[in-house]
């Protein structure tokens, strides 16, 4: 599917398969956590960042305080922790890491809520079915962000729309500086 039209003209396709040379095999680590990637082998591309994609600015009125937040999958849980100006990220209780920056933090979580089906597609290789997220629509969501939650509503028109968050009296809902995590929720 994303090497055909409509994706094949839209997505960065920056899989093991189609960039080989961007990604290795740690040999004294057993799989899946042994493939790694040369970030700068990655391809690039001059589509929206997430900085366009997403308004920045200060948080409205009306949210409540919180420091933390945890989502389940049925595969792995991811706990976010309001501290030091930032929410830092956890799965499946441990500190979720990178090489160089040491436990990642995001300056903004939304947990928006969509509808799900199984893929269209074979079974993986494990067996397992990947669900497909309806993100065109509109839905509920939950904006965090300086150690506030906001309870939001998402909406996006078209596919090549982007999504916005607003409050329920229909204030735009900006994010944070800083990264901002998405986690698409079956509803």
């Amino acid at each position: 599917a994303l090497h055909s039209p409509p994706l094949a003209d839209t997505v960065v396709n920056a899989s093991p398969a189609d960039t080989r040379g961007a990604y290795y095999r740690d040999a004294s680590r057993s799989a899946p956590h042994n493939l790694f990637a040369r970030a700068d082998a990655l391809p690039t591309t001059s589509a929206r960042t997430p900085a366009s994609l997403f308004p920045s600015g200060g948080a409205p009125g009306g949210g409540v305080p919180v420091t933390e937040r945890t989502v389940a999958y049925g595969a792995a849980t991811f706990s976010f922790r309001w501290q030091a100006g930032h929410w830092l990220i956890w799965q499946d209780g441990s500190p979720f890491t990178s090489t160089e920056a040491g436990q990642l933090a995001a300056g903004t979580v939304i947990v928006q809520r969509v509808a799900t089906h199984p893929e269209p597609f074979p079974e993986d290789t494990g067996g397992g079915v990947t669900p497909v997220a309806e993100t065109v629509g509109s839905g509920t969501a939950t904006v965090l962000r300086d150690g506030t939650s906001f309870a939001a509503t998402w909406s996006r028109p078209a596919a090549g729309s982007a999504t916005t968050f607003t409050t329920g009296d229909g204030q735009a809902l900006p994010v944070a500086a800083g990264p901002v995590w998405v986690l698409l929720v079956a509803s």
